[in-house]
């Protein structure tokens, strides 16, 4: 796609300018699109699933659980990630877990106590959940996080073979297409939950841990949830827009004045979401609209319709997969048990042909 209206100008400066396609009231709506843009929420609320609910199944890890060493090994969007261990087991790789910890930018305890409320909630969704490429959920802890107002701990395993960003970083002959299979699964398995399904809504490559046999598991399906609750943290998307689909930057014709229109998360959104995450790991590790350096250009190439520049030597059935998963119509994109068999056929095949995907995609449902 021509995207020179969202290039830097000979000054350096970016020039993003409004096509004519889009109407005097689209046009209009564009400041109010980008504050909705700042406040989407990333899942569905855990309550719509209470079949998942346990409480006598959530692990309580309370006074078992010490952080190690002076800083976090990772910083996510929402939260800061320790090593941690186990303090009633030895000091081996197996003890060792991943302590996720919210950072909190309030002291206004009212919002503390809802935004905690919901990760004890959230924890206990993710206790129930049974997939070998889901990262598993080993309980939570009330005593490390941030004094007063920290939030409980979420502790989980501890990878040492990083995020899928970081993995193939490392391994750069590793099998892309069967890790993104393995993803897709994960993926698909919680979409199929009864009765309605989990939304992700935060898709991209590093949300997909690689465990220690080097199989992909997804994480993080759940944290993105507490920015339902404003003030726990900052107003910063982290790039999270380059992943969005369209009709979570765009709002629809009846609701483009109404400044509170929340733009809902559904399993087509986590499609686009996941289409842009296949475009990240085939450009090993490069974000999609990677030719964009500022977040407000890529909002305007959606607003636009632009879609990710192909990458040079794509073959035409992946291709053929993103631009299905890109579809601006929602009910047109496929399912995510119909990418996850794609995904599965063309490992498994490499020359695959188009007719053929586009069978698999017709068939699976």
């Amino acid at each position: 796609m021509n995207m020179s209206t969202l290039q830097r100008s000979s000054d350096g400066k970016h020039k993003m300018s409004i096509p004519r396609s889009i109407r005097a009231a689209r046009v209009k709506s564009i400041p109010s699109i980008f504050r909705r843009f700042l406040n989407v929420p990333i899942s569905v609320s855990s309550h719509k699933i209470p079949h998942l609910f346990n409480p006598a199944g959530l692990s309580n890890l309370t006074g078992r659980i010490e952080t190690m060493g002076a800083v976090a090994f990772a910083f996510g969007g929402l939260a800061d990630i320790w090593k941690g261990r186990f303090k009633d087991q030895p000091d081996t790789l197996g003890s060792m877990v991943a302590v996720k910890i919210i950072r909190t930018y309030t002291q206004d305890k009212r919002y503390v106590k809802d935004r905690n409320d919901r990760l004890v909630r959230e924890a206990k969704v993710w206790s129930r959940l049974a997939h070998p490429n889901v990262t598993p959920f080993l309980g939570i802890s009330f005593d490390v996080g941030q004094g007063q107002v920290g939030a409980p701990a979420l502790i989980c395993p501890y990878y040492s073979k990083g995020n899928l960003t970081k993995y193939l970083e490392d391994n750069t002959e590793a099998n892309r297409f069967r890790l993104l299979a393995e993803a897709a699964s994960a993926l698909n398995y919680l979409h199929s939950l009864q009765p309605n399904g989990i939304i992700h809504g935060d898709m991209k490559a590093s949300n997909i841990l690689v465990n220690d046999d080097g199989h992909a598991c997804l994480a993080d399906f759940g944290l993105s949830r507490i920015l339902e609750v404003r003030g726990f943290t900052t107003k910063s998307s982290g790039g999270t827009c380059r992943w969005m689909a369209y009709e979570l930057v765009v709002p629809p014709e009846d609701e483009e004045d109404n400044d509170d229109y929340v733009p809902p998360l559904t399993r087509e959104t986590d499609v686009w979401a996941f289409g842009m995450t296949i475009l990240q790991v085939v450009l090993t590790g490069s974000v999609p609209y990677h030719n964009l350096i500022m977040d407000p250009a890529v909002i305007f190439a959606i607003i636009r319709r632009n879609l990710p520049e192909r990458p040079p030597n794509l073959p035409n059935v992946v291709w053929r997969l993103l631009e299905r998963c890109w579809d601006f119509s929602p009910t047109n994109r496929p399912s995510m048990r119909a990418v996850q068999f794609a995904l599965e056929a063309y490992d498994k095949k490499r020359d695959l042909t188009v007719d053929e995907l586009d069978a698999i995609l017709q068939n699976a449902g």
